[in-house]
């Protein structure tokens, strides 16, 4: 057995920035044929490390998820708090620190209803 280091280029996608037409043209295929990989996230508060944010203010909200019988309620208030695209410090805590809630305010919902593979370990 041989184990060898692969690099992969990220993808930049500062490309799409140059022309209106190339964006209208790359922006499917970005999201459409490329597989996002999203890593389940350690709950653990030593694992959440704080924000700093401006004015030297610190942000560190609780990591931990909502209690499974409260889950559904919890999830239906912070979606539309994601869509909407509020200040990601006003996020719940399991959703500050989950990666995939991240990409999905940040990129919108327009983008986020592009994507067309998901993968999460």
């Amino acid at each position: 057995m041989e184990f060898r280091h692969v690099i992969q280029v990220r993808i930049d996608a500062t490309v799409l920035k140059t022309s209106k037409s190339l964006y209208a043209l790359e922006i499917n295929i970005l999201y459409g044929k490329n597989t996002f990989c999203f890593n389940m996230l350690d709950r653990a508060w030593r694992e959440s490390p704080p924000t700093l944010l401006p004015r030297n203010q610190v942000h560190r909200p609780h990591p931990g998820k909502p209690n499974p019988s409260n889950w559904a309620v919890e999830i239906n208030n912070t979606i539309p708090l994601i869509e909407r695209r509020v200040r990601l410090d006003n996020l719940p805590g399991y959703a500050y620190y989950d990666h995939f809630l991240q990409c999905l305010h940040f990129i919108g919902p327009k983008n986020e209803a592009r994507i067309k593979i998901l993968e999460f370990s």
